[in-house]
């Protein structure tokens, strides 16, 4: 696929000419064709994992009896409020949910408080909503375990050197300027209804289901705010706080300016493992559509031929962000820069209240899932914008 994409840019380029509409349609075909062919690797190679987990257990079922795992009750239990409310959970499943449960938790109301979502349904919900955010597959990440006002320190020494010294003289001064970042704990939720019919049908995996759809939700909601953001009851978007590295014409993007983007970046930040670019898929096409030079028609974008190495624009990895503007006049279609500079704040865990009267009157309940978290870029010189004029 990928050499049949590079031939349809070849030729066109060497009869000095702009691709046809036939190539062009043909060409977006080999396009998604690479595309699915890298989904279907990463989810053979994904069941192969699962199949050797499987078949290499850590305990057998007789010690599994012995050897509770309160992770595992907790979870038991966890699901067990989800499926039947609290009026389900025998006292030991709701002495153990109150424990690790929020501390406005009343036992004998099942429309107040909620529970710490298990471990299980927490991994699933971080590993989901990567797949949903591009932010939070590049961004530096912490955890704290309470909320409240987070004062963080930033420095940019990157203009300060030594000095040579004559014999007797004295050495300057070069102090270091520290900066301060305030992060805030912005709560994000999601509401969702789920009749009684399906709660009552143990055929359904419901806590799973809704790990998934509540993941997907808060991923694309927490990828808007950490791009674009703009601070007001909301994390602050790198959008908003990084200055541009180069502007080009409307609409289109060059390799010039790429070259000229990554090198309006200071080579620390550069030589960063976490140096990459970003936009959004209608972006990437283009720029896959580009070659090195007029004499040269080799494409820019260099596809991966070893497993776990990323495909790469100009020798650094990308990611693919929907929330980046297109190519257009006035917008802001490629970021690049080193992304551990960007901090992204949650606080603990999520916490689910499932809702029992509510929606009774519809047969069904509600689950509502809520979290904390802010964003916001340490220093406006490690990442830095293409600008269309």
């Amino acid at each position: 696929a990928y050499n049949s994409m590079e031939d349809l840019i070849s030729r066109a380029k060497n009869e000095g000419r702009e691709m046809s509409q036939d190539e062009q349609n043909q060409w977006d075909k080999w396009n998604a064709d690479f595309d699915n062919f890298t989904n279907q690797i990463q989810i053979e190679e994904e069941m192969r994992s699962k199949e050797a987990s499987m078949s290499n257990p850590a305990f057998s079922l007789e010690q599994k009896k012995v050897n509770v795992n309160p992770d595992e009750q907790y979870r038991d239990a966890f699901a067990n409020y989800m499926k039947r409310g609290n009026e389900g959970l025998t006292n030991e499943q709701r002495q153990l949910l109150q424990t690790r449960g929020t501390a406005t938790q009343i036992a004998s109301t099942t429309t107040l408080g909620g529970y710490l979502v298990p471990k299980q349904f927490s991994n699933e919900l971080e590993v989901t909503m990567k797949d949903y955010s591009a932010m939070l597959q590049v961004s530096r990440l912490i955890n704290t375990a309470n909320g409240g006002t987070l004062e963080w320190p930033t420095v940019d020494d990157t203009a300060q050197g030594g000095e040579w010294v004559s014999e007797g003289n004295a050495v300057t001064v070069a102090d270091m300027t520290f900066g301060q970042k305030t992060f805030s704990d912005y709560t994000v939720a999601t509401l969702a209804k789920v009749s009684f019919q399906l709660l009552n049908d143990e055929a359904v995996n419901l806590t799973g289901e809704l790990a998934t759809m509540f993941a997907e939700r808060l991923g694309r909601t927490l990828n808007a705010a950490f791009t674009t953001g703009d601070g007001s009851g909301k994390p602050t978007g790198f959008v908003t706080d990084a200055s541009t590295g180069v502007t080009g014409t409307a609409s289109v993007i060059t390799r010039a300016n790429l070259l000229d983007l990554i090198h309006s970046i200071d080579p620390a930040y550069r030589r960063s493992p976490n140096a990459a670019f970003m936009m959004n898929d209608a972006t990437l096409a283009a720029i896959k559509k580009l070659s090195i030079a007029s004499g040269d028609d080799r494409p820019l974008w260099v596809p991966s031929m070893r497993d776990g190495a990323p495909d790469t624009i100009e020798g650094f990895r990308y990611a693919i962000n929907p929330d980046m503007a297109n190519l257009g006049t006035a917008t802001k279609p490629v970021a690049f820069g080193d992304w551990s500079k960007y901090i992204i704040r949650s606080v603990g865990t999520q916490t689910l209240l499932r809702l029992n009267e509510r929606y009774a009157d519809s047969l069904s309940s509600g689950f509502l899932l809520y979290g904390r978290f802010d964003g916001k870029l340490l220093n406006t010189a490690a990442i830095k914008i293409f600008l269309n004029s």
